[in-house]
């Protein structure tokens, strides 16, 4: 539901030239929950898939999305 509304927003302001930004977090204060493995995999899926522009911040201080990332 979440992305669908993301793909109509985004081919609306595609025709216009204007650029859309969205805040997509991952959270939970219980771990091993999945919080890290969640945000890579959503990343990578706009990235390759949509081919849309990324950040992905990774707060934790363990590194472990960054250390997925970069391997």
């Amino acid at each position: 539901m979440f992305y669908e509304r993301h793909v109509n927003i985004k081919e609306t302001f595609n025709s216009t030239q204007k650029e859309v930004m969205m805040i997509i977090t991952v959270g939970n204060t219980k771990g091993g929950v999945g919080k890290t493995t969640l945000a890579c995999n959503v990343a990578s899926q706009l990235a390759r898939k949509d081919n849309l522009r990324v950040l992905l911040i990774d707060a934790d201080p363990q590194c472990n999305a960054t250390q997925l990332i970069l391997s």
